[in-house]
């Protein structure tokens, strides 16, 4: 059976939890001493999803409409799908 004491250095890890002598994983003192709130960090990539996560539901028939025009040629393409995306940014990013 394996012997924890041959992992080298196992000594030097500080301890972990709310004996850790004040100090964090990275090292610095932390003191909560008269502090009773959490702080939460939100990125920019989870704001931009709860923005998508707010749309509207997609429009089936107007979906299935330009599917139909893309499936019969009909369907003008050139300039939409730049113009579309700039305007989803813009109204999502800013």
């Amino acid at each position: 059976m394996n012997n924890i004491n041959r992992i080298e250095g196992y000594q030097k890890l500080p301890p972990i939890g709310p004996s850790s002598g004040g100090k964090d994983r990275n090292g610095p003192s932390v003191s909560n001493a008269g502090k009773n709130e959490d702080q939460v960090q939100i990125s920019q990539a989870a704001l931009f999803l709860s923005k998508i996560a707010q749309m509207p539901e997609i429009r089936a028939e107007k979906v299935e409409a330009v599917r139909q025009s893309l499936a019969d040629g009909t369907y003008d393409i050139e300039g939409k799908l730049s113009v579309a995306l700039e305007k989803f940014l813009d109204e999502n990013l800013m």
